[in-house]
């Protein structure tokens, strides 16, 4: 993958379709950012295996660039939660990191544990937040005056499995459906279902009461068990890479689409159908 600059986007490897005893590890991470331009403040983590079912390793950091410059941590998405996360770090719960400091932390773990896969909810959005904020340059600022991403950063060698794409095998059956019509009955502007992480962690739990707490150490909890729940399934035997659920996957389950229009060509380009197969 690899960040073009000129158009602020993340441009994702080729989409792949393999069996989902290829994944091996993988890299499973929530973030919670500051502002619309997706910078980053709390990084959390945990590498898990998919083949023995476990995690590996776990940790959660706060990103030092933004919590000590006032114009991002006051962002409006971050300017609330700044009391809690000072808890956490008096406490522990987070640890301060640097962006060279996190850069090498994800390279260090990409090859100690030989990681190729990427995981999480809607995790084009994690994953170009990564990116972006590790691509900041700006001359003027005292903690972000120079990029750290480079050619040997690790994260751009990875796939992306997103945790959206596989709920597929939950958001398409007549049970969610007839469940998310009787106990939710929230619909898009188009008409679809909300097939967000929280509603689906509802679903999964079969607790309507249930929210997701918007940190990415707790919020882990959440996209760790989903992860699981979809790749233990033993009707689920493939899986697609570099993938997103932003890109209308979820449409096919969600809403009645003709044929011919181009959001259904779309997600069938590669052949998303086989993945119960």
């Amino acid at each position: 993958m690899f960040y073009n600059k000129e158009k602020d986007r993340l441009c994702l490897n080729k989409p792949r379709i393999i069996n989902k005893n290829e994944i091996g590890n993988v890299f499973l991470c929530d973030l919670e950012t500051c502002n619309q331009e997706k910078t980053l403040f709390d990084f959390s983590y945990r590498i898990c295996s998919t083949k023995e079912f476990k995690v590996l390793e776990r940790g959660s950091r706060v990103l030092l660039e933004s919590w000590l410059t006032k114009s991002v941590i006051n962002g409006i998405y971050s300017k609330n939660k700044k009391k809690a996360y000072k808890k956490y770090l008096d406490k522990g719960v987070y640890k301060g990191i640097t962006r060279e400091e996190l850069n090498e932390l994800i390279n260090v773990l990409i090859r100690k544990y030989n990681i190729k896969v990427f995981a999480a909810y809607n995790g084009l959005f994690d994953l170009e937040s990564i990116v972006k904020t590790l691509s900041i340059e700006n001359k003027k600022t005292k903690h972000f005056k120079n990029k750290v991403l480079n050619e040997d950063s690790q994260i751009l060698r990875l796939h992306l499995l997103d945790i959206g794409v596989l709920c597929k095998c939950f958001y398409e059956t007549k049970d969610f459906q007839d469940w998310y019509d009787k106990n939710i009955h929230i619909y898009n502007k188009d008409g679809s279902r909300k097939v967000n992480c929280e509603i689906m962690t509802q679903y999964a739990l079969k607790d309507t009461f249930f929210e997701e707490e918007h940190t990415g150490q707790r919020d882990l909890d959440v996209e760790y068990q989903l992860l699981m729940c979809c790749l233990g399934r033993e009707d689920i035997k493939k899986v697609v890479l570099n993938w997103s659920m932003c890109w209308g996957v979820r449409l096919l389950a969600t809403k009645p689409l003709n044929e011919s229009t181009k959001t259904y060509q779309l997600c069938c380009a590669y052949d998303i159908s086989c993945l119960n197969n």
